[in-house]
């Protein structure tokens, strides 16, 4: 069973996420979907290629994304 404090930071960790994307999401919202539907580990993932490759890095040509659609 998890506690409280734990699902609570998964939430604010996705929120967080979310924000670092939102001029992309605002042109496509599937972006924000496939987000949503990332398990823990991508979104860390995720979180990490954003941060160390910042405005280079494009969600949109990520393989994940292109095989969701």
């Amino acid at each position: 069973m998890k506690d409280n404090s734990q699902i609570n930071l998964s939430l604010v960790k996705k929120e967080y996420i979310l924000s670092l994307f939102v001029e992309e999401i605002k042109e496509n919202h599937n972006i924000e979907e496939y987000i949503q539907n990332m398990d823990y580990k991508t979104q860390l993932a995720l979180l990490i290629a954003k941060e160390h490759l910042g405005t280079s890095f494009d969600i949109e040509k990520c393989i994940g994304f292109n095989t969701k659609k």
